[in-house]
C-alpha cells in the first residue's frame, strides 16, 4: 500500500515574492513547514551582515513569519535548504559567520524537525560550498555550531 512514515514538509520560499500561502494545502495535508533561506543581498542596505540578517528576519514571509504561521498551525519548522552564497550588491562580503551563528541561535530556540546546509556550487545560482575554501570564516561557524 506505499510508503509509510512519509512526512509532508511545506516548503515555500524566503520573502514575500517566493510564498504562496494561498496554496497552504491545509493542516490535515502538512506535518512540517520548511522555508529556504540563503544569505545573498540584493539592496543597497544589505551591505552590512547584520542589516541582512535584520531583513531575513522581519520581512514579509521572513523568518519569524515562517515560525509564527508553524506555531499558529501546530507544526514544526525546517530549512530543508539553507546557506551563504556569493550573490550580493558591490560591498557585501560572501563570507559571513554571522549568518551562520544567527541561523543556528534561531535553530536552537524554535521548534525545528531538521535543517540541512546547501553544499552545493549551481552556476548561474551562486556558489554555496563551504568545504571548498572559499569561505573560511563562514565554514569555522558552521563546524563549531553544527
Amino acid at each position: 500500500p506505499g510508503a509509510r512514515g512519509l512526512k509532508f514538509d511545506w516548503n515555500p520560499g524566503h520573502g514575500p515574492r517566493w510564498v504562496p500561502e494561498a496554496a497552504y494545502p491545509g493542516d490535515a495535508y502538512v506535518d512540517i513547514i520548511g522555508m529556504d533561506v540563503y544569505d545573498q543581498s540584493f539592496g543597497p542596505g544589505a551591505v552590512n551582515p547584520e542589516a541582512r540578517w535584520n531583513d531575513y528576519m522581519n520581512r514579509p514571509y521572513g523568518l519569524r513569519w515562517h515560525r509564527d504561521f508553524a506555531r499558529a498551525h501546530g507544526k514544526p519548522i525546517s530549512f530543508p535548504e539553507w546557506g551563504i552564497g556569493n550573490r550580493h550588491v558591490p560591498g557585501a562580503r560572501s563570507d559571513n559567520p554571522l549568518f551562520i551563528n544567527r541561523l543556528a541561535d534561531w535553530i536552537a530556540v524554535n521548534n525545528v524537525a531538521y535543517q540541512s546546509y546547501f553544499e552545493v556550487d549551481k552556476p548561474g545560482d551562486g556558489l554555496h560550498r563551504l568545504m571548498t575554501g572559499r569561505f573560511p570564516g563562514s565554514a569555522a561557524a558552521y563546524r563549531a555550531r553544527f
